[in-house]
């Protein structure tokens, strides 16, 4: 246990034990080295969503990123945080009216699991304790949408836009950088955190994976 632990202060907080702690809760099928969760009887997933729903999605995305974008503004112990260059928001915004232009729709109101999700942010955010869990669903939402996330946004692509790749896909700069520099500014915060904030922490992996899938709903 002693070593284990030395291992993970060497590595950070993140590469030491958040992601491989997310990544035990996937399925060998979704992460063929590292899942460690039992499968699911269930039907392969058919990412086929009509233009419609995937307006939805995006507005739905974009609530959430913007909470985590205004939290992250207004927290001073989060300041470092600020401009990473993994923000979504502006992106979403341009596909958001070039979707709704281009296939003549309405912008959709926030639906449920977008709300259901930011109201959860926020709820976190109102108790500096709640700050290690917080910091969880920071790290799974901005990380799983430059991996997992741009598979399902290729896949979509070419069904839906002729193979378009949407801003939200894409970055500014070499994305694996972005997401290096981002680590260890989130390390810097956890290096502080108590074993016990630290265990929040990870704890809080299954209500991320909850809320970020409820809003890939949109897209089934």
């Amino acid at each position: 246990a002693a070593n284990k632990e030395k291992k993970a202060l060497e590595l950070g907080f993140i590469m030491g034990e958040l992601r491989p702690y997310a990544m035990s809760l996937h399925t060998r099928e979704q992460a063929p080295k590292e899942g460690k969760a039992k499968p699911k009887r269930a039907a392969p997933i058919a990412w086929a969503p009509s233009a419609t729903k995937y307006l939805q999605f995006l507005v739905d995305s974009r609530e959430v990123y913007s909470t985590l974008e205004d939290i992250v503004g207004r927290r001073e112990d989060m300041a470092s945080l600020r401009a990473t260059g993994l923000e979504r928001v502006k992106a979403l915004d341009k596909d958001i009216v070039w979707l709704a232009a281009t296939r003549g729709l309405l912008i959709p109101s926030v639906g449920e699991s977008g709300a259901l999700y930011a109201a959860h942010l926020r709820e976190l955010s109102s108790d500096p304790a709640m700050t290690p869990k917080l910091l969880n669903h920071w790290y799974n939402y901005y990380f799983a949408h430059t991996a997992g996330g741009r598979m399902i946004g290729a896949k979509l692509s070419e069904a839906l836009f002729a193979g378009k790749t949407l801003e939200f896909y894409q970055w500014e700069g070499d994305v694996k950088e972005l997401l290096g520099d981002a680590t260890k500014k989130f390390d810097e915060i956890a290096n502080k955190w108590t074993r016990e904030e630290k265990d929040a922490a990870l704890a809080e992996t299954g209500d991320a994976f909850k809320f970020g899938g409820s809003m890939l709903s949109y897209l089934k």
